[in-house]
């Protein structure tokens, strides 16, 4: 009996260490997060990471990691996936620099080269929302709304609601 409860414990054992466990899921990195534009208004350009130029925008675009949104007479709206928003004002050029999910928590990170944005974002656990430009850096803390303005000699950012931390990248 005792050869087959070491049989029986050794099997459990390599079927336990098969499993997803806190082990494997220390390494769960994945770039698979699609968000929405959700609101088209006017003129409104996306550029994606593996083609040359720019494409008319469309209600219900898919938008995914490298993509580009350019409001030049127009607005845009981006939904993501937890409710988060953000709302791009005329001449606005945002870029989706990286859309991931670790561990279960969403990583966001937004740049706005140019023009005016609003952000909304109520963050779960350990979630992370971080909208750049050139000279600042804006992280949703928790659940937020801001402003983000940029034009060639400023970038400034406004806080409406909640708590965002903002760091100055001179």
């Amino acid at each position: 009996h005792r050869k087959f409860f070491t049989i029986l414990a050794l099997a459990a054992l390599c079927a336990f260490a098969a499993l997803p466990g806190a082990a494997a899921a220390a390494y769960d990195y994945s770039y698979v997060r699609v968000v929405r534009l959700s609101l088209v208004e006017g003129d409104v350009q996306v550029a994606r990471p593996d083609q040359q130029g720019w494409e008319t925008a469309v209600v219900n675009l898919p938008i995914q990691q490298g993509y580009t949104v350019a409001t030049n007479s127009g607005r845009a709206e981006i939904e993501f996936e937890s409710g988060a928003t953000a709302r791009l004002a005329e001449n606005s050029t945002l870029e989706f620099t990286e859309l991931a999910q670790a561990d279960g928590n969403r990583i966001t990170r937004l740049t706005l080269t140019q023009g005016t944005a609003t952000f909304y974002a109520n963050l779960a656990s350990q979630d992370s929302f971080v909208v750049s430009t050139t000279d600042l850096k804006a992280s949703i803390l928790s659940n937020a709304r801001f402003r983000m303005d940029v034009t060639a000699s400023i970038a400034a950012v406004n806080v409406l609601k909640g708590e965002v931390q903002v760091d100055s990248r001179a």
